[in-house]
């Protein structure tokens, strides 16, 4: 009778072991649980931010493809297509069910990238909650899906975090002794 109360008291004190061991481990990791959910938030404002850096270079080769001017507003999405590997870029990681999380500034309709005075403070492409294929606008749809923060590709090539919607820039002026020529209104990809 000895040998199975014995028997009941080692298994009864290893569950009570185990179940201390687990409740040690859960009292340790629950101050990093918060930094392993931040790190995916993190993760995703890197991916858009990629995202949003290969828009900007994509229309740094479009305008190089077609004499320094950049795409019309309402065909944007058609000119990058053909510089892109994937509609991938196009999708916001932070909503992902949203088809193209991005917008193109208005102000630059088919302007020459050469004529912007300031490419580092000209706003090229943006976060937006239009949602549309070709959607743009002077900033006005600026979004800010992550942790209140929204990303924005500049002329130049960087890109930048903002809370707020940066200015549009003026529109882009001819040198003097130039004529400013809209282009026709679609270009074909070559």
């Amino acid at each position: 009778m000895r040998e199975g109360r014995s028997s009941l008291l080692s298994i009864f004190f290893t569950i009570i072991g185990t179940c201390m061991v687990l409740l040690i481990l859960i009292v340790v990791s629950g101050p990093s649980l918060p930094h392993l959910m931040g790190a995916k938030s993190r993760v995703r404002r890197s991916a858009c931010t990629n995202n949003a850096k290969q828009l900007s270079s994509t229309f740094l080769m479009y305008s190089q493809d077609w004499d320094n001017r950049l795409p019309l507003a309402n065909s944007w999405y058609d000119g990058a297509m053909p510089h892109l590997k994937s509609a991938q870029v196009f999708v916001c990681p932070a909503r992902p069910a949203v088809v193209n999380g991005y917008a193109f500034n208005a102000v630059l309709d088919g302007a020459r990238s050469d004529w912007v005075a300031d490419p580092a403070m000209q706003p090229l492409v943006f976060e937006s909650f239009l949602g549309a294929k070709n959607g743009s606008d002077p900033l006005q749809s600026f979004l800010t899906p992550h942790n209140g923060m929204g990303v924005v590709a500049y002329l130049d090539g960087h890109v930048q975090w903002a809370a707020s919607a940066p200015l549009a820039g003026n529109p882009p002026t001819p040198p003097p002794g130039k004529r400013f020529k809209k282009e026709p209104r679609h270009r074909s990809a070559r």
